[in-house]
C-alpha cells in the first residue's frame, strides 16, 4: 500500500501492515482482481499464498461510466466499536467526498 494516498490523510499508515490493520484484515474478504489490467494496483493489495499469487483487493477504486466506485472488502461495520474500524471508515468518507477521489482505472459497468 501507498501511505502517501490521500485515502490516508486521516488513517496515518506505512508500506505495510501493522497492529492497526490486525481487526480490519481479520474482518475482511479481499476480492480476487487478477483479471483486471496487469498495471492497475488496489489501493490495499493483500498478499496471496506462493502457490496462487492472485491480485487481491482489500481497497480498491475504478471509474465506472461517468460514475466513481470505491470498494472496501472488510466488514467495517462489523467493528466499528475499535477506534482504527471506526478511524479508517472516516478516512475513507473523507477521501470520498474531497476532489483527490478520482480513479484511473476503468472498468465496464
Amino acid at each position: 500500500m501507498d501511505p502517501q494516498h490521500p485515502i490516508f490523510n486521516s488513517f496515518p499508515t506505512d508500506l505495510h501492515t501493522n497492529c492497526q490493520w490486525f481487526s480490519i484484515i481479520k474482518e475482511s474478504n479481499p476480492l480476487n482482481l487478477s483479471l483486471t489490467a496487469h498495471r492497475y494496483r488496489p489501493i490495499i493489495q493483500v498478499v496471496d499464498n506462493l502457490e496462487r499469487n492472485h491480485k487481491l483487493g482489500l481497497i480498491f477504486e475504478f471509474k465506472v461510466g461517468d460514475g466513481k466506485l470505491l470498494v472496501c472488502m472488510s466488514r467495517l461495520d462489523k467493528i466499528m466499536q475499535r477506534p482504527e474500524a471506526n478511524q479508517l471508515y472516516r478516512s475513507i468518507l473523507k477521501y470520498m467526498e474531497g476532489s483527490d477521489f478520482d480513479p484511473k482505472e476503468n472498468i465496464a459497468p
